[in-house]
């Protein structure tokens, strides 16, 4: 699934002036099942510049600051009257790293793109290891898949 969602020559992943905002796929597994339904979001526009994140919902889970919109408080120009008189940036921290690297273009980064790949293998192998919904991990499984996935385009910013 992950693949096909990626799929630019066939228009479902569009990377062109319509630009995919995000693209999630979800396990759900049969009521009843021990299993717990398991939701891979990439938070960020171009599947095919970013990685799936597992997301399993748990009692109190983590979904870190990385993928929020930052928040400013009683500064907040949404909150001031009149309203939406000046831009404020909303992209969250991963959008924006995500934004710095430089085009894949007909030519792509192999090197992103093979450690993106290992990244998302190692993010599904660990949710396989972790498929129980009792297991603490779960709860921070999506905010530590983002940081990695920061820290990788931070690595192949063009900055």
């Amino acid at each position: 699934m992950f693949a096909i969602l990626r799929d630019e020559e066939s228009c479902i992943c569009r990377t062109d002036v319509s630009v995919s905002t995000g693209s999630q796929v979800s396990v759900l597994c049969p009521h009843g099942s021990a299993n717990a339904n398991i939701h891979w979001f990439t938070a960020t526009p171009n599947p095919s510049r970013s990685i799936y994140k597992p997301f399993i919902f748990a009692k109190d889970v983590d979904i870190g600051t990385m993928t929020a919109s930052p928040v400013y408080g009683d500064k907040d120009p949404v909150k001031e009257k009149p309203r939406f008189q000046r831009t404020v940036e909303r992209r969250h921290a991963l959008y924006c790293a995500h934004e710095n690297v430089p085009p894949l273009g007909p030519n792509p980064n192999a090197k992103l793109l093979a450690e993106l790949n290992s990244l998302e293998a190692k993010s599904v192998m660990n949710v396989k290891k972790l498929c129980d919904q009792s297991s603490p991990e779960v709860k921070h499984l999506f905010p530590d898949a983002v940081q990695e996935e920061l820290k990788l385009h931070q690595k192949h910013s063009k900055d």
